[in-house]
C-alpha cells in the first residue's frame, strides 16, 4: 500500500525546466533520502508536495487523495509536514510557544495542546530552552525548533529539507536518532533531503537521486551510491548547503 504518490511531476520556471516527469512512490513508515547536486529540483519537489507552488503537469496523491496543487495548510491538516532549510522561528515567541503555535493547527483544546506542545519541545532536546525567546537559540538549536514546530502537528508523513545542514557531527547524531525514532516508535514516514551522506546510508530504506530536475536513479543507499551516473554526477562534488 502506498501512502504518497508523485506521478510525472513537472514544473518550468520562466522556461526553465525545474522537475521532469518525476515520478515516485512512498509506502507508510518508509524513510525516502532524496539527493542529487545544489540545483537539481529537490527543494522545488518538496515545494510541489507540499503545496507551495503547484506543478505544470503531473499529481501528487498522499493516501487516497488528490492534492496536487491544495493549499500547504490544507496538505499540512491531512498529515503531510515540512520542514526548511531556513528557520524563520516567531523572535517575539519563547522556544515553547512557538511550538504551541504550529500544534493550534490541529484544532484541539488549547490545553491539551500546551501539554502536548511541551511534550514535543522535551522530546527534541530543548527542554532547558522551553521558556526562552527563539531568538537566543545557536544553530543547532533553531534546527531542534524547526523539527518540533513540525512534529507539534502530528504528522504522518514528514518532509525534512536538509535538518542537518550547519550541524557538527556531535550535533548531528542527537537529531538522528530521533529521525530514526519517529519511524521506530510513532510509524512516522520521511522524506529527506540531505547532502550528507553518512546520514543517507544510515537512515535511508531507499534513495531517490535527481539530477537536472530529473530523476537520475532509485534504489538502496548501496545500489546507488555505486551507480556510475550517480558517481558521475554527484558524488564526485563537494557537498553544499545552497538552496535548490
Amino acid at each position: 500500500m502506498k501512502l504518497l504518490d508523485v506521478d510525472g511531476v513537472g514544473k518550468d520556471f520562466r522556461g526553465l525546466r525545474a522537475l521532469s516527469e518525476v515520478g515516485f512512490e512512498v509506502e507508510p513508515g518508509e524513510i525516502l533520502g532524496i539527493i542529487g547536486p545544489n540545483g537539481a529540483g529537490k527543494t522545488t519537489l518538496f515545494n510541489v508536495i507540499s503545496g507551495a507552488i503547484a506543478p505544470d503537469s503531473g499529481r501528487v496523491v498522499f493516501g487516497r487523495k488528490d492534492v496536487t496543487g491544495a493549499a500547504p495548510h490544507r496538505i499540512a491538516r491531512a498529515g503531510m509536514v515540512r520542514t526548511f532549510q531556513l528557520m524563520r522561528p516567531f523572535g517575539s515567541m519563547s522556544v515553547l510557544e512557538n511550538v504551541g503555535l504550529a500544534a493550534q493547527h490541529r484544532r484541539q483544546p488549547l490545553r491539551k495542546l500546551r501539554g502536548e506542545a511541551m511534550d514535543v519541545v522535551e522530546r527534541v532536546g530543548l527542554g532547558p530552552w522551553a521558556h526562552r525567546p527563539a531568538t537566543e537559540l545557536p544553530t543547532a538549536g533553531l534546527k531542534r525548533l524547526e523539527l518540533a514546530r513540525a512534529l507539534a502537528m502530528r504528522p504522518k508523513v514528514l518532509l525534512l529539507d536538509e535538518v542537518l545542514a550547519g550541524l557538527v557531527p556531535a550535533e548531528r547524531e542527537p537529531v538522528l536518532d530521533l529521525l530514526a525514532a519517529l519511524r521506530e516508535e510513532d510509524g512516522t514516514t520521511l522524506l529527506f533531503i540531505e547532502h550528507i551522506m553518512a546520514a543517507v546510508m544510515r537512515l535511508s530504506d531507499r534513495v531517490l537521486v535527481l539530477d537536472q530536475g530529473q530523476v537520475l536513479a532509485t534504489g538502496s543507499a548501496e545500489q546507488v551510491t555505486s551507480d556510475p551516473r550517480v558517481i558521475e554526477a554527484y558524488l564526485g562534488e563537494e557537498p553544499g548547503d545552497a538552496e535548490d
